[in-house]
Protein backbone atom coordinates (compact mmCIF):
# COMPACT_ATOMS: atom_id res chain seq x y z
CA UNK A 1 0.00 0.00 0.00
CA UNK A 2 3.08 2.44 0.95
CA UNK A 3 4.24 1.60 -2.96
CA UNK A 4 1.09 2.76 -4.15
CA UNK A 5 1.05 5.96 -2.57
CA UNK A 6 3.96 6.85 -3.35
CA UNK A 7 3.56 5.84 -6.57
CA UNK A 8 0.29 7.70 -6.98
CA UNK A 9 1.99 10.74 -4.91
CA UNK A 10 4.84 11.23 -8.13
CA UNK A 11 1.91 10.76 -10.10
CA UNK A 12 0.07 14.14 -9.23
CA UNK A 13 3.36 16.66 -8.77
CA UNK A 14 4.45 16.43 -12.50
CA UNK A 15 0.72 16.01 -14.14
CA UNK A 16 -1.17 17.87 -12.01
CA UNK A 17 -4.61 17.08 -11.38
CA UNK A 18 -6.45 16.78 -15.01
CA UNK A 19 -4.57 13.52 -16.06
CA UNK A 20 -4.83 12.19 -12.49
CA UNK A 21 -8.03 9.83 -13.05
CA UNK A 22 -6.45 8.53 -15.91
CA UNK A 23 -3.20 7.94 -14.41
CA UNK A 24 -4.62 6.11 -11.21
CA UNK A 25 -6.55 3.63 -13.89
CA UNK A 26 -3.13 2.77 -15.39
CA UNK A 27 -1.92 2.45 -12.05
CA UNK A 28 -4.87 0.39 -11.13
CA UNK A 29 -4.11 -2.12 -13.68
CA UNK A 30 -0.54 -2.38 -13.70
CA UNK A 31 -0.83 -2.85 -10.32
CA UNK A 32 -3.70 -5.73 -10.94
CA UNK A 33 -1.30 -7.41 -13.32
CA UNK A 34 1.48 -7.36 -11.46
CA UNK A 35 -0.35 -9.40 -8.53
CA UNK A 36 -2.22 -11.23 -10.71
CA UNK A 37 1.33 -12.48 -12.53
CA UNK A 38 2.68 -12.77 -8.52
CA UNK A 39 -0.62 -15.22 -7.46
CA UNK A 40 0.66 -17.14 -10.74
CA UNK A 41 4.13 -17.58 -10.07
CA UNK A 42 3.58 -18.70 -5.97
CA UNK A 43 0.68 -20.97 -7.34
CA UNK A 44 3.26 -22.85 -9.55
CA UNK A 45 5.03 -23.06 -6.74
CA UNK A 46 2.98 -23.74 -4.18
CA UNK A 47 2.00 -26.71 -6.72
CA UNK A 48 5.53 -27.92 -7.00
CA UNK A 49 6.13 -28.15 -3.37
CA UNK A 50 2.48 -30.00 -2.95
CA UNK A 51 3.79 -32.79 -5.50
CA UNK A 52 7.25 -32.82 -3.99
CA UNK A 53 5.56 -33.06 -0.45
CA UNK A 54 3.46 -35.88 -2.14
CA UNK A 55 6.40 -37.97 -3.55
CA UNK A 56 8.08 -38.30 -0.39
CA UNK A 57 5.53 -38.87 1.79
CA UNK A 58 4.55 -42.08 -0.72
CA UNK A 59 8.23 -43.19 -0.56
CA UNK A 60 7.98 -42.77 3.18
CA UNK A 61 4.86 -44.92 3.10
CA UNK A 62 6.30 -47.51 1.12
CA UNK A 63 9.49 -47.99 3.50
CA UNK A 64 7.41 -48.09 6.61
CA UNK A 65 5.51 -50.89 4.79
CA UNK A 66 8.44 -52.52 3.76
CA UNK A 67 9.88 -52.38 7.80
CA UNK A 68 6.76 -53.65 9.08
CA UNK A 69 7.11 -56.28 6.76
CA UNK A 70 11.06 -56.88 7.56
CA UNK A 71 9.54 -56.15 11.59
CA UNK A 72 7.10 -58.73 11.75
CA UNK A 73 9.47 -61.85 9.41
CA UNK A 74 12.14 -61.00 12.47
CA UNK A 75 9.08 -62.66 15.35
CA UNK A 76 8.48 -66.16 15.06
CA UNK A 77 5.78 -67.53 12.87
CA UNK A 78 4.85 -70.35 15.57
CA UNK A 79 4.94 -71.22 18.73
CA UNK A 80 7.33 -74.12 19.35
CA UNK A 81 4.41 -76.09 21.18
CA UNK A 82 0.96 -77.05 22.45
CA UNK A 83 2.35 -75.72 26.14
CA UNK A 84 3.35 -72.08 25.27
CA UNK A 85 1.34 -69.63 23.19
CA UNK A 86 2.24 -66.03 21.71
CA UNK A 87 0.24 -63.20 20.15
CA UNK A 88 1.61 -59.86 18.85
CA UNK A 89 -0.18 -56.65 17.82
CA UNK A 90 1.86 -53.53 17.51
CA UNK A 91 0.71 -50.18 18.72
CA UNK A 92 2.11 -48.57 15.76
CA UNK A 93 3.47 -49.84 11.88
CA UNK A 94 6.78 -50.56 13.65
CA UNK A 95 8.32 -50.33 16.89
CA UNK A 96 10.92 -51.81 19.38
CA UNK A 97 8.39 -55.00 20.77
CA UNK A 98 10.45 -58.55 20.47
CA UNK A 99 10.35 -62.20 21.41
CA UNK A 100 11.91 -64.85 20.46
CA UNK A 101 11.85 -68.78 20.67
CA UNK A 102 15.54 -69.98 21.15
CA UNK A 103 15.33 -73.88 20.68
CA UNK A 104 18.33 -75.77 21.96
CA UNK A 105 20.17 -79.37 20.93
CA UNK A 106 18.18 -80.70 23.86
CA UNK A 107 14.36 -80.77 22.76
CA UNK A 108 13.08 -80.73 26.38
CA UNK A 109 14.81 -76.88 26.55
CA UNK A 110 13.30 -73.53 25.36
CA UNK A 111 15.15 -69.84 25.28
CA UNK A 112 12.28 -67.37 25.76
CA UNK A 113 13.04 -63.71 24.71
CA UNK A 114 11.38 -60.67 25.31
CA UNK A 115 12.04 -57.10 24.57
CA UNK A 116 11.07 -53.43 24.35
CA UNK A 117 12.79 -50.94 22.57
CA UNK A 118 12.26 -47.30 24.37
CA UNK A 119 10.45 -44.92 22.41
CA UNK A 120 8.62 -45.87 18.65
CA UNK A 121 9.12 -46.54 14.97
CA UNK A 122 11.76 -47.03 13.03
CA UNK A 123 14.33 -46.09 15.11
CA UNK A 124 13.28 -48.66 18.09
CA UNK A 125 12.20 -51.35 14.96
CA UNK A 126 15.92 -50.85 13.65
CA UNK A 127 17.47 -51.79 17.12
CA UNK A 128 15.14 -54.36 17.55
CA UNK A 129 16.50 -55.81 14.71
CA UNK A 130 20.09 -55.74 16.16
CA UNK A 131 18.92 -57.17 19.08
CA UNK A 132 17.75 -60.66 16.87
CA UNK A 133 21.21 -60.15 15.11
CA UNK A 134 22.99 -60.17 17.85
CA UNK A 135 21.11 -63.13 19.63
CA UNK A 136 21.44 -64.93 16.77
CA UNK A 137 25.78 -64.18 16.62
CA UNK A 138 25.77 -65.36 20.42
CA UNK A 139 26.67 -68.74 20.17
CA UNK A 140 26.87 -70.79 23.31
CA UNK A 141 26.02 -67.96 25.35
CA UNK A 142 22.55 -68.54 24.40
CA UNK A 143 23.04 -71.45 27.23
CA UNK A 144 22.87 -69.10 30.20
CA UNK A 145 20.52 -66.00 30.72
CA UNK A 146 22.63 -64.35 32.18
CA UNK A 147 25.32 -64.60 29.85
CA UNK A 148 23.39 -63.93 26.80
CA UNK A 149 21.80 -60.45 28.46
CA UNK A 150 25.37 -59.59 29.36
CA UNK A 151 26.27 -60.08 25.98
CA UNK A 152 23.60 -58.09 24.06
CA UNK A 153 24.15 -55.01 26.70
CA UNK A 154 27.93 -55.22 25.81
CA UNK A 155 27.13 -54.54 22.14
CA UNK A 156 24.58 -52.35 22.36
CA UNK A 157 26.26 -50.25 25.00
CA UNK A 158 26.75 -46.55 23.49
CA UNK A 159 25.37 -47.77 20.01
CA UNK A 160 21.39 -47.07 20.52
CA UNK A 161 21.40 -43.35 20.18
CA UNK A 162 19.94 -42.64 23.46
CA UNK A 163 17.15 -45.46 23.55
CA UNK A 164 17.85 -48.47 25.95
CA UNK A 165 16.57 -52.19 25.57
CA UNK A 166 14.40 -53.64 28.85
CA UNK A 167 14.55 -57.17 28.23
CA UNK A 168 13.84 -60.96 29.32
CA UNK A 169 15.25 -64.13 28.72
CA UNK A 170 14.82 -67.07 30.62
CA UNK A 171 15.31 -70.91 29.61
CA UNK A 172 11.98 -73.10 29.84
CA UNK A 173 12.81 -76.76 31.24
CA UNK A 174 10.16 -79.27 29.87
CA UNK A 175 10.80 -81.59 31.72
CA UNK A 176 10.64 -79.84 35.00
CA UNK A 177 8.11 -77.33 34.28
CA UNK A 178 10.18 -75.00 35.35
CA UNK A 179 12.15 -72.01 34.29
Amino acid sequence: MRLLLRILHNLILPHGTMNLKVDIIKLQKQYSEILEQTVKERTVELERERNNLKEKNESMERDLQMAKLIHGQLMPSKTPGDFIHSFYKPMDMVGGDFYDFIHFRDPDKLGIFISDVSGHGLAAAFITSMVKTIILQSGEKKLNPADLLSFINEILYNQVGGNFVTAFYGIYDKKTRKL
